[in-house]
């Protein structure tokens, strides 16, 4: 009858062959293996807006289904206002389909430091978060990155408005100078 012959070994390319025997037919093959790519079946997860990197080249965002061959690879998640993630996996065939799941990422933050006349209230809001962050006479801690858009009342002084814009790493030290209302 038909038989297939399929000869497989980790780092080389595997062979195949359709033979056909008789009744008690015996048949003696020798396959000689040649070194060569590998190619395994790889998905690959990450958060929601995230940029996959695969070994420096952008793949997709999100989700990316495809090849690799065997062999260590570099995974890179990236996305605006966020650390970015590497992670180094080892793709071996005999595991079969691999699934990479890219850890979750960390906001990149700053540092503000806000005073103002005892008394005033404080609000700093974060238009991509659409979060306030308010204080009394003062504020002071790490923030998100992003655009702010601080305002600082006192019942004695005239409303005071500031924008700025908050990286990675800075600190920003924001005196105010409140305007006496004589009004």
């Amino acid at each position: 009858g038909k038989h297939t012959i399929k000869v497989v070994r980790q780092g080389f390319v595997s062979q195949e062959e359709t033979i056909e025997l008789e009744h008690n037919q015996q048949l003696v093959r020798k396959y000689t293996m040649k070194k060569g790519d590998v190619y395994v079946p790889v998905t690959v997860t990450a958060g929601q807006g995230v940029r996959i990197y695969i070994d420096g080249q952008y793949k997709a965002d999100e989700k990316w289904s495809g090849s690799l061959t065997e062999g260590e690879h570099e995974f890179k998640a990236e996305k605006s206002r966020y650390e970015p993630v590497l992670l180094k996996k080892d793709i071996l065939s005999n595991q079969g389909k691999v699934t990479v799941t890219l850890p979750e990422m960390e906001l990149q933050k700053g540092s503000v430091n806000v005073s103002a006349k005892k008394g005033s209230d404080i609000s700093l809001n974060c238009s991509e978060d659409r979060i306030t962050y308010n204080g009394v006479g003062s504020y002071s801690g790490e923030l998100p990155v992003g655009s702010y858009y601080l305002t600082a009342t006192h019942p004695s002084y005239k409303k005071y408005s500031q924008s700025f814009v908050l990286n990675a790493g800075d600190v920003l030290n924001l005196k105010l100078k409140q305007e006496r209302d004589y009004s």
